[in-house]
């Protein structure tokens, strides 16, 4: 029971660390905006915002709690216990198991989801889905997850029961051990890029994309990725409008592949120029070049395949471990999914630490491609952008220093206008 506990308390972590970041956020909403931000919302807008945020708090607050339920029924009930006694084939309960944790948090999430959908961003007029588009998303997502939850946790399970083989019962030395993590490495490689190709044909099946067409618009697009890395190979627009307000341009990146993709809304609601100062910033993040910090984070990488192969070449330690949580579960067989959701929670300080790092580069990141839609002579648009888009949208446009630096990819709005407004008084004085 005592190991029970432990996990327990390392996977209630996340909701303490949850309700910490809920707290510095509402006494940092208590605060008047700063001057960058103090127009994009008048007092009666104001209000709607913090009504919105108080509605949308109420729901997640729940799926935190019955999250954290159903982790407590999996750890302290016989659950892992009755799916090997279903199956002694360690792949069959494993994927059992799989199957059951993806589906039972979804099906608990959906009715939450619906109400958030119908009700509260369809109150504050954010929603633009039909019914049928909300179930038809829902379970090609849950789907989604699924097929890639049992082929993850089939590979991991391949992997853990051929490592023995692999390994001479762990009797290897590290350099021997250097190339099993290198062969495994690129097996879960492939499988991450077979998901990310797999993810935009799913989203091409949720939206509809079409091109461009052919115009003064096109071809002022153009000019601004001429400095491309990497050929775009579409400039498409997709019908948002059908589901949301929500006005966005992306560029998706897989491997060598770029494409464009601009939000309906974005399209025939805003102003040329600012949809070309989105397209500007896009641009940015298309000539970007890595820098020292995404030296540091492929250095990060490095040192956990260095740290697997450690433990790969000191077998008794992988041993050891599920021996550990066999014998805390009553269990026979190895359980991929139970021993991966253990170690996941044991290393969530470990992941949380390198994700604050990884946020922090994505926002260096943002701000250079701000100052390339600048330097393309669009800064005064992409503010009036940001404006716009974050009053419609009822986007929080201050968050507090310690949850930007914990939380967020994007900077926070109030440092990204007055970053933009910088580079726009050193680009006039040079």
């Amino acid at each position: 029971m005592g190991i029970r506990l432990t996990l327990f308390f390392m996977a209630s972590l996340g909701t303490i660390y949850d309700l910490l970041i809920l707290k510095v956020t509402d006494e940092k909403r208590k605060e008047p905006l700063p001057a960058s931000v103090e127009e994009i919302y008048t007092a009666e807008r104001w209000k709607t915002f913090l009504a919105y945020k108080k509605d949308m708090r109420r729901p997640h607050l729940f799926l935190r709690a019955l999250m954290l339920a159903l982790t407590a029924l999996m750890l302290f009930s016989p659950f892992f216990y009755w799916l090997e006694q279903f199956s002694g084939n360690v792949y069959v309960h494993t994927l059992i198991a799989a199957f059951l944790v993806e589906t039972i948090p979804f099906l608990c999430q959906l009715p939450v989801e619906y109400d958030v959908t119908f009700r509260i961003r369809e109150k504050y007029g954010l929603n633009r889905m039909s019914r049928a588009d909300f179930w038809k998303d829902q379970i090609i997502g849950w789907l989604f997850s699924v097929f890639l939850a049992l082929t993850l946790y089939f590979l991991l399970t391949w992997i853990l029961e051929s490592l023995p083989q692999w390994t001479r019962q762990y009797q290897i030395s590290f350099l021997q051990a250097l190339l099993i993590m290198a062969l495994i490495a690129g097996v879960l490689i492939v499988f991450m890029i077979a998901a990310s190709f797999l993810s935009w044909r799913i989203l091409r099946i949720q939206y509809h994309f079409s091109e461009l067409e052919e115009g003064e618009l096109r071809d002022q697009i153009r000019y601004l990725i001429r400095d491309s890395r990497h050929k775009v190979r579409k400039i498409e627009v997709y019908d948002e409008s059908k589901k949301s307000t929500s006005k966005n341009a992306f560029v998706l990146k897989l491997l060598t592949y770029r494409t464009i993709g601009i939000a309906d809304n974005f399209l025939n609601e805003n102003s040329r120029r600012e949809l070309l100062a989105v397209i500007a910033h896009e641009a940015g993040h298309l000539k970007h070049r890595r820098n020292i910090w995404n030296v540091l984070s492929i250095a990060g990488l490095f040192l956990l395949f260095l740290a697997g192969a450690f433990c790969l070449s000191k077998g008794g330690m992988i041993a050891q471990w599920e021996t550990w949580i066999q014998e805390a579960f009553g269990l026979t067989l190895r359980n991929t999914v139970l021993s991966a959701s253990a170690a996941g929670w044991f290393l969530s300080p470990i992941g949380a630490a390198f994700s604050v790092f990884r946020n922090f580069v994505s926002r260096e990141e943002e701000y250079e491609a701000d100052r390339n839609a600048v330097a393309e002579g669009y800064g005064k648009d992409l503010i009036q952008t940001f404006r716009s888009l974050s009053s419609d949208e009822l986007i929080d446009v201050n968050p507090a220093d310690l949850v930007e630096v914990l939380e967020l990819d994007h900077p926070g709005m109030a440092h990204r206008i007055e970053a933009i407004e910088t580079a726009m008084a050193d680009l006039t004085h040079h």
